[in-house]
């Protein structure tokens, strides 16, 4: 199973390019099985239950809007591991963030990924 999670805020624009592009997704892909795709917006804990579900065969793509020193509207990919030196910096609206808890709490998750690259 593919399991891909749209997050961002709905009220605010282009923070919410995650939930717009996992919509469009989920449109062009409804025939697929073992893909699912979550509009998991603000609600982490939502996001957290579904990767809870995650096994040694499944993969998880997170898509969402941030500024990481890129042009605007640069689409790219990162390891979760290269996230972690600005999760040191990054000062939130709230104290967690779905990528904060998934480093923090599954690490086995980077160790899932690590089998796919």
């Amino acid at each position: 199973m593919i399991e891909v999670i749209g997050i961002g805020n709905i009220l605010f624009g282009d923070d919410a390019a995650g939930v717009y592009a996992v919509r469009e997704l989920s449109k062009r892909f409804h025939d697929e099985n073992d893909i699912e795709f979550i509009e998991g917006e603000t609600d982490i804990y939502y996001c957290i239950e579904c990767v809870q579900k995650l096994t040694s065969d499944d993969l998880i793509v997170i898509i969402d809007a941030c500024d990481f020193d890129k042009k605007y509207g640069t689409v790219f990919t990162e390891r979760l591991e290269s996230y972690d030196k600005y999760l040191r910096e990054m000062v939130e609206s709230h104290e967690d963030s779905l990528i904060k808890i998934i480093r923090r709490n599954f690490k086995y998750i980077y160790k899932l990924y690590k089998l796919w690259t």
